[in-house]
């Protein structure tokens, strides 16, 4: 269109002005062009980092027990599986099968968590899916059974803790207590672990 509008207005030597003018564009487009691109790619990236969300899991993996049976898909198994595996890199998971867990009252969010061979209470340190472990009881140091506490919304855990008096050794209680959000939740729990206790013998 350079050399035409150039004709128009100068003739001959205005076609030939034009024909160097269109030239010039011709190299200078495409360089135009990539900082354009550059330019609008930048303003994506950071509005995309701007309004950036953090994806989270939407299902959690199925839980398959150690017999290797696939059974129907239960999302509150499937989450406590996914915590145990969490657990100091997937250390409990490979030596432990997942029995049971509660989501515990208060905040941050809270699990007591049972295995086959012991209980955790476990804390979400972060909401990128990390989990702390407070405390954790093997089931032989267990005094005697959970007990569910419906006047205090609590579950009472005794555990054994050797005592030195002289030449003697006693064993004294040492309380944990833990926060229920519903007395169903607490009994389940409560039954789940009296039953794991019974399966290794206590």
């Amino acid at each position: 269109t350079k050399p035409v509008s150039g004709a128009k207005k100068n003739g001959a030597l205005g076609f030939v002005k034009g024909l160097g003018k269109g030239f010039i564009g011709l190299a200078t487009r495409p360089t135009g062009g990539v900082v354009d691109f550059a330019s609008t790619s930048l303003d994506v990236i950071k509005r995309t980092a701007q309004q950036e969300e953090v994806v989270r899991r939407v299902r959690y993996p199925r839980y398959v027990g150690r017999d290797g049976l696939v059974r129907p898909y239960i999302s509150h198994e499937a989450m406590g599986f996914f915590i145990l595996n969490k657990l100091e890199n997937g250390k409990y998971a490979k030596t432990d099968t997942y029995v049971a867990h509660i989501t515990c009252a208060g905040s941050p969010p809270s699990w007591l968590l049972a295995t086959s061979k012991r209980l955790f209470f476990v804390t979400e340190i972060s909401f990128l899916g990390l989990y702390e472990i407070d405390w954790r009881i093997e089931y032989e140091d267990l005094k005697e059974e959970p007990a569910v506490k419906p006047n205090i919304n609590q579950i009472q855990i005794l555990t054994k803790e050797p005592k030195k008096t002289g030449t003697l050794r006693s064993t004294r209680s040492v309380d944990k207590m833990v926060k229920y959000r519903n007395i169903s939740e607490a009994r389940y729990i409560v039954d789940k672990i009296t039953n794991a206790m019974h399966t290794i013998g206590l």
